[in-house]
């Protein structure tokens, strides 16, 4: 522990006049809610941590037991008391502290980023359930028409709705003709094509249980709190599978970029129009921020 390192420590006990609290206090913050702004301040709290020293170095060769024991008796008492102990013993209890606080700053910060991605994919399948429940009498207004086209084509080939017969393979130019004009006929009596057609898009837009495309919208005020994670917490994969490593990676080097489109991973650094970072985000590919959306 060199000279400047155990004026930081010394430091801490000492109150601030205008807080009227000393630094050793700030050592005890725990976790608040996830919010983003709870979150953003406790990822400056684990910055405040890392800035104290090296506590790793200082504590090394000291049993982990033995750590988390000082630390325990650290966290259970107050600057006036430590004051009162030698200087040696002091601030092994406040390193330990620092160490302590500093593994737990990250568990915590882990812990609000899963907590704060929950709640985002949470609003974004409420939402998908309230587009469905939107687009349910668009929905059966089409299936509707659907039925008029295919009533059209039975007259016209002279089918009964109850018998099992195509009748295209075998189809004349005149029937031919008369089931399109039926079949125009029903959808211009539904709208006509260009408003079915718009109608169609509108609902197969979020067809299925994707919910991911809509996951953008409710984590973008929360995305630079949560690119944040990647700077302070060191990740290891759990499994041979280096996949979400690869990701990372990605996201990292994109991160600060403005441009209309980004480099498609394994592309050599090419720039690739499919990586519209607008138009083609809901198709599967990477959008402008690094993120990644699919069916």
């Amino acid at each position: 522990m060199t000279p400047a390192d155990v004026q930081v420590i010394d430091g801490l006990l000492e109150a601030d006049p205008v807080r009227r609290r000393s630094g050793f206090d700030r050592l005890k913050t725990v976790a608040a809610a996830a919010s983003v702004q709870r979150f953003k301040d406790h990822l400056k709290h684990l910055a405040w941590l890392d800035s104290l020293g090296a506590a790793d170095n200082w504590l090394a060769g000291v049993l982990p037991a033995k750590v988390a024991h000082f630390a325990g008796e650290a966290r259970v008492a107050d600057a006036a008391d430590l004051r009162r102990y030698a200087a040696e013993k002091r601030r092994a209890l406040v390193a330990a502290l620092i160490h302590a606080a500093r593994v737990r700053a990250r568990d915590e910060i882990a812990t609000m980023f899963c907590k704060r991605m929950a709640a985002i994919h949470k609003r974004a399948r409420e939402r998908l359930e309230q587009l469905r429940e939107e687009t349910r009498a668009e929905s059966e207004r089409l299936l509707d028409a659907f039925g008029e086209v295919l009533a059209g084509v039975r007259e016209a080939l002279g089918v009964s709705p109850g018998e099992q017969d195509s009748g295209v393979a075998d189809a004349t130019e005149e029937v031919c003709a008369r089931a399109g004009r039926l079949v125009l006929g029903a959808l211009g009596q539904a709208g006509g094509v260009a408003a079915l057609s718009a109608a169609h898009e509108t609902v197969t837009a979020h067809h299925g249980n994707n919910n991911l495309p809509l996951v953008e919208r409710f984590c973008r005020s929360s995305r630079p709190a949560l690119s944040g994670v990647l700077e302070v917490l060191v990740l290891r994969p759990a499994s041979a599978d280096t996949s979400l490593l690869a990701a990372i990676r990605f996201l990292r080097a994109s991160r600060g970029r403005t441009g209309e489109y980004i480099p498609v991973p394994g592309s050599a650094g090419g720039i690739s129009p499919s990586c519209s970072a607008r138009s083609n985000a809901h198709k599967g590919r990477p959008s402008r921020d690094g993120n990644w959306t699919g069916p």
